[in-house]
């Protein structure tokens, strides 16, 4: 990298309660390439009855009790110095050169947002139907960017689209790194997938997780339903059986396995989605 693609970068790490995947994801951040002078990393308490804590890296800690992790990344882009503004999340483990080929990228592309790659990592062995879930639908980044957006688990902006965009939808529980990223693609910034930056995500290990997720997503979809979405969320979700038909990643098992469950997690959501809109559930939070 030549001195005239370095920019100092700010990399905001939203937490909640997970303080020990927390630690090593900050770790990984002061083992990165990128010269330590170039980038600082905020890490942002999000925990309202949190006790405090002791960092064992050089970072700078600040809390933020208002609920919800794009609440948190506001608080962190409100005293961010960099010209580059970095995401991930706090169970992510960031690969020592993701900062410095995402700055590379963007000066190199000259775009405005990056989206890098997301490599998810089983923790336990053995199969589940939570592996199968995962294997087939988790963080498909490369298809995310080519839609005009990316999840916050691996983002980069440059500062002058938050100046133009604005910062996060902080009332939304799930979906704000979506919400953003397409008022960010409708005023004309371009957004590229970078698939050398990367971050490795824990695969979540059971069913119960994967629907605790759904009921996050959940949570933020009702602010982006489309027309007639009530009706359409009963139709079997072929657009996925198209997208698990080119997975060369699964075995013909797990493909059928994998539209059986999306289908199931689609029902499920529908019946998140109804509790909330009509004001018989809240987001949830996790």
């Amino acid at each position: 990298m030549t001195d005239s693609h370095r920019k100092f970068v700010s990399v905001i790490v939203p937490v909640y309660k997970d303080w020990h995947k927390a630690e090593r994801c900050i770790e990984a951040l002061s083992l990165q390439t990128y010269p330590r002078d170039w980038y600082e990393i905020i890490v942002v308490d999000n925990d309202e009855s949190s006790p405090g804590h002791q960092l064992l890296h050089d970072c700078i800690l600040i809390s933020e009790p208002k609920p919800g992790s794009y609440a948190a990344r506001n608080a962190g882009l409100q005293i961010a110095k960099g010209e580059i503004l970095a995401f991930t999340d706090a169970d992510c483990l960031p690969d020592k050169r993701w900062l410095e080929n995402a700055v590379s990228y963007l000066a190199e592309r000259q775009v405005d947002r990056l989206a890098g790659h997301v490599e998810i990592f089983f923790q336990e062995p053995g199969y589940s139907l939570a592996h199968t879930y995962e294997k087939a639908f988790a963080f498909n980044q490369k298809s995310y960017a080519a839609d005009g957006h990316s999840v916050t688990a691996n983002l980069f902006a440059y500062r002058y689209v938050f100046e133009k965009v604005g910062h996060f939808n902080q009332e939304m529980m799930s979906g704000g790194d979506f919400e953003w990223n397409r008022r960010a693609t409708k005023q004309g910034f371009s957004l590229a997938y970078c698939e050398s930056s990367v971050v490795f995500h824990p695969a979540r290990t059971s069913m119960r997780e994967i629907r605790q997720k759904a009921l996050r997503v959940a949570g933020g979809q009702i602010y982006r339903l489309p027309r007639f979405w009530f009706l359409r969320a009963f139709m079997p979700p072929i657009g996925v059986a198209r997208s698990l038909a080119t997975k060369n990643n699964l075995t013909v098992t797990e493909k059928i396995i994998a539209f059986f469950l999306a289908y199931s997690m689609k029902l499920y959501k529908l019946k998140a989605i109804v509790l909330v809109k009509f004001g018989m559930s809240k987001p949830a939070r996790l």
